[in-house]
């Protein structure tokens, strides 16, 4: 009978982390013409649903001020160390300006955009730090391209260390190198000038990489291109290509070795759970060591998260356990120090505002979250004795205020004090005239009572024009005194 044919391992997810810094934030480091140009050229091309056929979710693109040493750690440790299962596979690739320090033995760095060229080892990545975030990565395999020169003299994409011996150095990269699932291919060697093509606008590695991983994908259907051709091309093209510029530039790879498709999706490893457990505990290592520096370096969020991590993959380790509840409780006291300096904050503000009451309920919240602090116990004594003080005065103002006796109002209407008075008495000054005219002459042909209404009407038509006029010149004068006194004033 047949055996049951293996169901074959799902494949894994592929993410990639692209760095690309032009410009720094110190002076005294040039600025690059094309890395920024090399990193949005990879990151289109692996996101391409042609090409590269990465999410775009898993592809996250740094350039220049985005690439900062602490965004770059960022992204490694919280991103990638969260996101990548040991299936998985990662990308990384950096376009921008390396180093090579001056001291003994020789240290690499990735200078950021906050890198300051005089305190490499401050303000760079070291080859050995980046070297401890990525072990944090629980991946299949691990893919470094670094498209930067390490040279001593500051040509092309390094720094100007001119102190520094631009020789080969075995140890080149070494911490990079120091683990099996990581793959890494250099533009050059550390005396070698890593050159920037004016021509093509891109790195000369770079766009020899791009170059060849696009024209596989074009040529074939089902493109098997492995890591160790690409790097074998890249040999070959690139010091070709760089003597036309008057340079020599050889990549060098370092890392693991074995060869492996690049552009598939990892297939998940067929193996048991003594390796998955291996891989499990390295991660628990490089988290929990990690965790420890945030500590000490007061980062207490970080370090809560990095042990929480931990104890995901491993929940019955007992040393993560232990650093979990200390850092828990160095979390809580600095959470009620911090209300306790607000409260005093508070306290002293209201002091300056003369409101010793609210003062003193502040001083009470300080003694229930400190019993000890003598400073508060001070505060509730004095804001109790100007209490004491002030209670005489708050008495007297709790007494009803005597009441005064209303003005009569006075009259403001114009119409009040101007027109109506003037109406009557023109109505009654024309009425006595036309009564007099009525007694001298009996026999007119019109009677008294007969013009009485119209003589009435005559009369209010006076008076309102007559009492209209003087109010105007009223108004008008008083306008003229205000602006003198105001003008002598």
């Amino acid at each position: 009978m047949d055996k049951i044919p293996q169901i074959p391992p799902a494949p894994g997810d592929r993410f990639a982390l692209i760095i690309g810094i032009n410009t720094y934030r110190d002076p005294a480091i040039a600025p690059l013409r094309f890395a920024r140009n090399d990193a949005v050229a990879m990151q289109e091309f692996l996101t391409d649903p042609r090409f590269g056929k990465f999410k775009p979710e898993n592809v996250h693109l740094l350039l220049d001020d985005e690439a900062t040493a602490g965004d770059i750690r960022s992204q490694v440790i919280y991103w990638l160390g969260a996101q990548v299962s040991e299936h998985d596979e990662v990308w990384i690739y950096f376009a921008g300006r390396g180093a090579t320090s001056t001291g003994f033995p020789r240290l690499q760095y990735l200078a950021t955009c906050d890198t300051v060229q005089s305190d490499l080892a401050g303000t760079a990545i070291a080859s050995a730090e980046l070297d401890e975030w990525l072990h944090v990565l629980a991946a299949q395999r691990v893919l470094i391209f670094l498209d930067c020169g390490f040279n001593a003299d500051g040509e092309g994409r390094t720094l100007a260390l001119h102190d520094a011996a631009a020789t080969y150095d075995e140890n080149f990269l070494a911490p990079l190198a120091s683990d099996n699932k990581r793959h890494l291919i250099a533009a050059a060697i550390p005396n070698q000038i890593c050159w920037e093509d004016e021509e093509v606008e891109h790195g000369l590695f770079s766009y020899l990489l791009l170059r060849k991983l696009l024209s596989e994908l074009m040529t074939n259907e089902h493109p098997a291109l492995t890591f160790d051709e690409l790097y074998q091309h890249l040999a070959i093209e690139t010091p070709r290509r760089s003597e036309s510029f008057g340079i020599v530039q050889n990549p060098l790879r370092l890392g693991g070795s074995g060869s492996f498709a690049l552009l598939a999706p990892p297939l998940a490893a067929a193996t048991g759970a003594p390796v998955i457990a291996e891989n499990a505990l390295k991660q628990v290592e490089a988290l929990f060591l990690l965790a420890q520096q945030e500590a000490r370096a007061d980062c207490l969020e970080k370090a809560r998260d990095l042990l929480q991590g931990v104890l995901q993959i491993d929940p019955g380790n007992q040393k993560a356990q232990r650093g979990l509840k200390i850092v828990l409780n160095e979390f809580e006291r600095v959470e009620r120090e911090q209300k306790i300096n607000e409260a005093f904050t508070r306290a002293r503000r209201f002091i300056d505002e003369h409101n010793p009451r609210a003062a003193l309920e502040t001083y009470r919240h300080i003694l229930q979250l400190d019993p000890a602090s003598k400073s508060a116990a001070l505060g509730v004594e004095s804001c109790e004795a100007l209490l004491a003080k002030e209670q005489p005065a708050e008495a007297s103002l709790l007494e009803p205020a005597p009441l005064e006796p209303a003005k009569p109002a006075r009259h403001t209407k114009p119409y009040d004090r101007y027109i109506w008075p003037f109406i009557g008495w023109w109505i009654l000054l024309w009425c006595c005239w036309k009564a007099f005219a009525h007694l001298v002459d009996p026999d007119s042909s019109s009677s008294f009572m007969q013009h009485v209404f119209v003589d009435a009407f005559w009369g209010a038509v006076i008076g309102f024009v007559h009492g209209s006029l003087n109010y105007a010149v009223i108004k008008t004068v008083k306008m003229i005194r205000r602006r003198r006194l105001l003008h002598k004033a």
